[in-house]
């Protein structure tokens, strides 16, 4: 659980985690996701719900989205 930590992004390795069965990253400040984060175990859970993030970052492998507040979206 990483909520509140101020989070601007994650790195590229998110994905190695295999045996991560839930990653929380509510109410950060992140921009962006890498697209390895989507190599995380089918039963992992993710919650990047209340971030900063466009569209552009809305992968099928996140399973809750939550609100978002895009401060600068293309």
């Amino acid at each position: 659980i990483l909520n509140y930590n101020n989070l601007r992004g994650l790195p590229e390795s998110i994905g190695d985690l295999t045996s991560l069965q839930k990653l929380d990253l509510e109410v950060n400040e992140l921009i962006s996701l890498p697209v390895e984060i989507c190599n995380l175990p089918d039963e992992c859970y993710i919650d990047v719900g209340w971030n900063d993030l466009c569209e552009e970052y809305h992968f099928d492998c996140i399973d809750d989205w939550g609100g978002q507040s895009p401060l600068t979206c293309p």
